[in-house]
């Protein structure tokens, strides 16, 4: 029998009935990228928000609060800057505008329109700042002056500590020279002078492959007047064997040095000739800060009455580039001056570098009815062969640790708009240090 073939195609009615079901199915779908979509712009916008939020705080605490009003305040009449400064580099924006009406002695409220971070982005914004400094609780709103140590790491700083034995070792060496052998070790307690030399230098003498050095060397001797009580030849020094404490490779310069040591005993201050002298030679022509960190003697307070309160030594700076030219490479952070019996806020700097009557000038309220412990007597400084004054203090030098300026802001806020509308997208509140 012969077959019929079946050529007949979908009727109006099934092809209606296919199409329904399939819109059934991929509308949700369509739905749902649609949906998708916008929460993925929404987010983009959000994210960008929050991230102009973060560099405009960011761009804030590298001012004080008087700085970012100068700013601000001259936004308009200076062409964009705002660009590399409050906002990033490559930023652009419509105009900016301090609110004079909603700011006062302690707060200051912004406002920068029409905000496009970068060329063919075509979302702009407008932000608002609100700045408040409680004068009275912070003292200082910017520039906060913090304690600034940075951790010791054996591959970037030289730490050396002077031997507790080295003066009893050096007694020892000295007996041996001599001509009074009556003389016991008691004898020359009190009168053995110290000279510590730090010496920061580059070995390689061709300059093409810097090779960065610390070496530590320790030399001692007796007073001029009891050298003959002694019987020890005059001019003598027991030298010890000098100790590298740092090699770099290449040109990797040391970050810092750091210098222990138990003060010597009698070192009196204020006397023609100290026990303690101490001199750094950096040579190299880098910067480096050297930290000289007296330590109490243990088990001997009998003698801190002694050793601690009339401590006294001199710190000599060498500091020179590889053609001998003198240069200020060298910051000096110490605690020489302090008397280490008593607690650090006891022991802090109240007059001028050379003055006993000019105070320094202070923003931070200092308790008078506490006894002040620091005695610059103590330390005597000279740098490059000159009697330090207080503005060469200031650059190159610091009681206990090194002080520096960290920008912190206070209660600050940045709203991020759309641009022309009322429709917060980013918000950044709180606070931000550097």
């Amino acid at each position: 029998m012969k077959r019929k073939d079946n050529n007949r195609g979908f009727t109006l009615i099934e092809l209606v009935i296919a199409v329904a079901i399939l819109a059934v199915v991929v509308m949700p779908l369509v739905a749902n990228f649609i949906q998708s979509s916008k929460m993925n712009l929404k987010g983009r916008k959000s994210l960008n928000a929050t991230n102009l939020a973060q560099d405009v705080m960011e761009g804030l605490s590298a001012y004080s609060a008087s700085d970012v009003d100068t700013i601000m305040v001259s936004a308009n009449s200076i062409p964009n800057n705002l660009s590399g400064t409050i906002l990033p580099i490559g930023t652009t924006y419509d105009s900016a505008a301090k609110d004079v009406t909603a700011s006062t002695a302690d707060h200051f409220v912004y406002n920068i329109y029409g905000i496009q971070t970068a060329a063919g982005n075509y979302n702009k914004y407008d932000i608002a700042i609100d700045m408040k400094a409680d004068q009275a609780a912070y003292k200082k709103f910017n520039q906060y002056e913090v304690a600034n140590i940075a951790e010791i790491d054996q591959y970037f700083d030289a730490v050396y500590t002077i031997p507790s034995n080295d003066v009893s070792s050096a007694i020892t060496d000295m007996m041996t020279h001599s001509s009074e052998p009556t003389k016991i070790a008691a004898d020359y307690e009190g009168k053995i002078v110290r000279t510590t030399n730090i010496f920061i230098d580059d070995t390689d003498t061709t300059g093409s492959n810097p090779n960065y050095t610390v070496t530590v060397q320790r030399r001692y001797g007796v007073v001029g007047s009891a050298s003959s009580d002694l019987g020890v030849p005059a001019g003598y020094t027991k030298t010890f064997e000098d100790a590298t404490v740092y090699k770099g490779n290449a040109e990797q310069m040391p970050r810092s040095v750091y210098l222990y040591f138990e003060g010597m005993k009698e070192a009196k201050f204020n006397a023609a000739e100290p026990r303690e002298y101490i001199n750094i030679i950096n040579t190299t022509g880098m910067d480096i800060d050297v930290y000289l960190i007296r330590m109490q003697q243990k088990g001997k307070e009998t003698d801190n009455a002694i050793y601690n309160n009339a401590y006294g030594c001199k710190v000599a700076v060498t500091s020179k580039d590889p053609t001998g030219a003198d240069t200020e490479n060298v910051s000096v952070i110490s605690n020489l001056r302090f008397n280490l019996s008593y607690p650090l806020e006891n022991n802090y700097r109240l007059y001028k570098e050379g003055s006993t009557t000019t105070k320094v000038d202070r923003e931070e309220e200092l308790d008078q009815t506490k006894m002040n412990y620091y005695n610059a007597s103590r330390a005597t400084y000279t740098y490059n062969g000159s009697v330090v004054n207080e503005d060469l203090y200031l650059r190159c030098f610091s009681d206990g640790y090194q002080k520096s300026d960290k920008n912190m802001l206070f209660d600050v806020k940045v709203e991020i708009y759309e641009a022309g509308t009322a429709k917060k997208v980013g918000e950044y509140t709180g606070g931000i240090s550097d």
